[in-house]
């Protein structure tokens, strides 16, 4: 939760997009990944990096449980990332260190 910069000496508290990202990128399983994009706030979201959403987008593409529940859960996670792309390119422009990714490469 907490950031440590040895150059400056500082401490600080990641926000919540920081966290999210940070969870979401740990993440292997399509179960783990649904379940916590679904419970995400959409304003979250929006905010994450690319690579981050393109990491949720290939973990919730693999095969996961066969179990019916499980796969509607990783549908309504797709569906929710897909309609936040929007906000995820809007960030990845804002960031001028960032080179803008191909859409296919997020979503696959």
């Amino acid at each position: 939760v907490w950031e440590y910069c040895a150059e400056l000496r500082s401490v600080r508290l990641r926000t919540h997009e920081e966290r999210l990202g940070l969870e979401l990128s740990s993440m292997n399983t399509p179960e783990q990944m649904a379940q916590r994009v679904n419970n995400a706030a959409p304003e979250a979201l929006m905010r994450l990096p690319w690579r981050t959403a393109q990491h949720a987008f290939d973990v919730l593409s693999r095969t996961g449980s066969s179990e019916v529940s499980s796969l509607f859960t990783a549908i309504d996670a797709k569906k929710k990332l897909i309609s936040m792309l929007g906000g995820i390119l809007a960030t990845a422009q804002a960031e001028a260190d960032t080179v803008m990714p191909p859409l296919a490469a997020i979503a696959g």
